[in-house]
């Protein structure tokens, strides 16, 4: 399996290291990269095009030391999430990550079709929607994006993982 590389540049040793992506994760391209505050976690939204031409675009945690990629589309039974994921970021430490998804099973009884903020605590597995009215009613539109379709994200959270901030 071939490699596209990104690069990590270290302002304090001002070296640089590659970043391999398996090239089946993006091979139309990438979108979001973020890293964690000490370097070790990465996480990217990738790419790539199905067997029926449809691009899918799914979003990953790259674990430098183990070099182990974990999809963020995780089905809340343990199966691969129905829909796109993209637009993650993380926490300072990595253990929160934050992302859109356009899945439908990644939490039960999530019916309202609508593209939905997700959150992710890597330590427990725990996942959260986010993205609902103030009256903790599902949202009435897409949450996390700025058009349809298009991949393009309002979403970040904070250093400490406990805030996210979308549209």
């Amino acid at each position: 399996q071939g490699c596209v590389f990104g690069y990590i540049y270290n302002m304090d040793r001002g070296g640089i290291s590659w970043l391999p992506i398996p090239t089946d994760h993006g091979r139309l391209g990438f979108g979001r990269i973020n890293i964690s505050g000490d370097g070790e976690y990465i996480t990217y939204t990738a790419m790539k095009s199905l067997r029926n031409a449809i691009a899918s675009k799914q979003s990953y945690v790259f674990d430098r030391s183990k070099g182990i990629f974990e999809s963020l589309n995780i089905a809340f039974n343990g199966a691969l999430g129905n829909g796109n994921t993209y637009g993650a970021v993380m926490d300072v430490s990595g253990r929160y990550v934050a992302f859109v998804s356009e899945s439908s099973n990644l939490v039960p009884e999530d019916t309202n079709g609508f593209a939905d903020v997700f959150w992710l605590d890597r330590q427990t597995r725990e996942v959260v929607r986010v993205s609902t009215g103030l009256d903790g009613e599902p949202a009435d539109g897409d949450s996390g994006i700025l058009a349809p379709g298009s991949g393009l994200h309002s979403l970040d959270i904070s250093s400490d993982g406990q805030q996210l901030v979308y549209l």
